[in-house]
C-alpha cells in the first residue's frame, strides 16, 4: 500500500498545530479518501471484531442482546478464514461470506518488531483470538 503523503491533493486534511511539538508551526498531511467508507478505505483492510469488553459494557449500559456471548456466534458464522494455522482453532471459522486471511507478505521491519516484542514481555496476539489486548 502506498500513501501519497507528499502530494498536494484535496483528499488531504492537515493536522492542527500542536503546542508540545518542537516546531509548533508544522502541519502534517492526514490522508483521507473519497468513496464509501472514507478514511476506512486506507485502513489496510484489517478484520477486527472489536473488544469483548466493549460489547459487555454496552449491555451494562442497556443494550440487551449485544454482549460478546450474544454476538460471537454471528462473527463465526460470517467468517471464512483461509489461514490453516488458525482457521479452526475455536476463535475463527470457515464457510462464511467474509473471507479473511493473514497477509502473506512480510518485510524486515515487521520481522524485527515481531522478534523484539517477546524480549520486552509482549506475546504475538491474534486480535480476534482468545487474548485480544495486553501482555
Amino acid at each position: 500500500m502506498h500513501l501519497h503523503l507528499g502530494e498536494i491533493s484535496d483528499s488531504f486534511a492537515h493536522s492542527v498545530h500542536q503546542d508540545f511539538q518542537e516546531n509548533t508551526q508544522v502541519q502534517f498531511p492526514v490522508p483521507r479518501e473519497k468513496g464509501v467508507g472514507g478514511s476506512s478505505l486506507i485502513n489496510c483492510m484489517l478484520y477486527v471484531r472489536g473488544n469483548k469488553r466493549d460489547y459487555d459494557q454496552w449491555v451494562d449500559n442497556g443494550a440487551t442482546g449485544r454482549s460478546w456471548n450474544d454476538v460471537y456466534s454471528y462473527f463465526l458464522k460470517a467468517e471464512n478464514n483461509t489461514d490453516p494455522e488458525i482457521a479452526n482453532n475455536g476463535y475463527h471459522s470457515t464457510g462464511g461470506f467474509l473471507t479473511v486471511s493473514t497477509p502473506p507478505q512480510t518485510n524486515a521491519l515487521k520481522e524485527a518488531f515481531a522478534a523484539a516484542a517477546p524480549e520486552v514481555g509482549y506475546d504475538h496476539r491474534d486480535i480476534n483470538g482468545e487474548k485480544q489486548t495486553g501482555k
